[in-house]
């Protein structure tokens, strides 16, 4: 007898395929612009094993979008590493600067947590901002894109590639027994404590692999670009990513990539629209998503998909199936 095959298994091959001939049908702009939803969809994945295993609330996650990109920036420009070493070694660099942020920060509770990145994500903001030797409020220019190059069929596949991974990484962790502790600690972070594990190095390694896979996405920006700037690390960068995965959703790692798509689209077209009033629509829209759907659009398409799919049956003792109620 044939079994239904689950859509966690359908869905992202069918999303792969669609996504690897998508240029095809889409016109330049299109595919520029999905390319940086790509690589947005990947920094707020990163943000959201914090948030959504880990139950922790950064507003400096913005810290590693520019680290990852400065990383890249200086290590090209300044030290003349090549293009792919320099790309490698921005996610590491990110690793040790969450090393030292998460060590300061994981042991305290959630408001101070999030207050303490927050100050941290600024004063990266203004070291990038204010350091002569980062470029200053101008930044830094001519950084080599290596293979990506200027063709928006590499830049697009190449957004797709850092997604992929992020996406892959991310899942595993949460598949593995550390992703299982994790969310013990989002949990009940005193019995998790008395069942032997250690809440601030869970928290710790989670935050090192968050920060170590936004650099990623700023590593790759830095490319696609060819500059970067100091407003890559600004604090309304945390907000943005913290909006991206509400409107996506938290119940599951779909929801950051739809939501990252949809405000980058939205904040696009929302602005040609109606270029004096797109934030007030924009925040009208998101206010609308909160309360009509707090789930995000994720949270929306399971919920519905729950109501819609065929109920299992279950066979009576005389063999005639039997609906479950």
């Amino acid at each position: 007898m044939s079994r239904r095959l689950s859509p966690a298994l359908v869905l992202p091959v069918v999303v792969l395929v669609l996504a690897l001939l998508a240029p095809n049908a889409l016109n330049v702009t299109q595919v520029l612009l999905l390319a940086q939803a790509f690589i947005y969809a990947a920094f707020a994945l990163s943000l959201f094993l914090l948030l959504a295993d880990g139950g922790i609330v950064s507003f400096g996650h913005a810290a590693f979008l520019a680290a990852g990109a400065y990383g890249v920036a200086v290590a090209t420009t300044k030290w003349n590493i090549p293009i792919g070493l320099a790309f490698l070694l921005a996610p590491v660099i990110c690793a040790v600067l969450a090393a030292i942020i998460g060590w300061l920060s994981v042991r305290l509770t959630a408001l101070y947590f999030a207050m303490l990145t927050l100050a941290f994500g600024q004063f990266v903001y203004s070291v990038i901002a204010r350091v002569g030797y980062f470029g200053g409020e101008s930044g830094l220019t001519g950084i080599p894109s290596g293979i990506v190059g200027i063709d928006p069929d590499r830049f697009y596949y190449a957004g797709l590639v850092v997604l992929a991974v992020v996406f892959v990484v991310i899942h595993l962790v949460r598949r593995a027994p550390f992703g299982l502790a994790l969310r013990a600690t989002r949990e009940n972070a005193t019995r998790a404590d008395f069942a032997g594990l250690s809440v601030p190095r869970v928290r710790l390694a989670a935050f090192i692999l968050s920060g170590a896979l936004g650099g990623l996405a700023g590593a790759l920006l830095a490319v696609t670009n060819g500059t970067v700037s100091p407003d890559l690390g600004f604090w309304t960068q945390s907000g943005t990513v913290l909006v991206m995965i509400l409107i996506g959703g938290m119940t599951s790692m779909w929801g950051p990539i739809i939501g990252a798509i949809a405000l980058t689209y939205g904040q696009k077209y929302i602005a040609e629209a109606t270029p004096e009033y797109w934030q007030m629509v924009l925040g009208a829209a998101l206010i609308g998503l909160v309360l009509f759907l707090p789930g995000g659009v994720a949270g929306g398409v399971e919920a519905a998909y729950r109501r819609l799919a065929p109920k299992p049956h279950r066979r009576a003792p005389t063999g005639e199936p039997v609906a479950e109620r």
